[in-house]
């Protein structure tokens, strides 16, 4: 049960410092030079297409729908 423990926990630190380390390479600006100017930056909604017809439809449709069929898939 400890070395179950300890292995888990060394395999946690292990992801986490790999995903660390991965976001630090994408964040240095000399690997990625070639981006365009708004992938450089902080990725915001410039970078998606921000669209608030699409925030409204989602908010009055999607949601409902999906409340809906998680209600009936948990009657079933």
């Amino acid at each position: 049960m400890g070395v179950t423990l300890l292995l888990t926990l060394m395999l946690m630190a292990a992801y986490f410092l790999m995903l660390y380390g991965v976001v630090g390479l994408l964040q240095d600006k000399r690997f990625f030079s070639s981006a365009p100017p708004a992938v450089k930056g902080i990725v915001g909604p410039h970078l998606f297409g921000f669209n608030r017809k699409a925030h409204l439809m989602h908010l009055t449709v999607y949601l409902p729908v999906g409340a809906g069929l998680a209600w009936v898939a948990a009657m079933v």
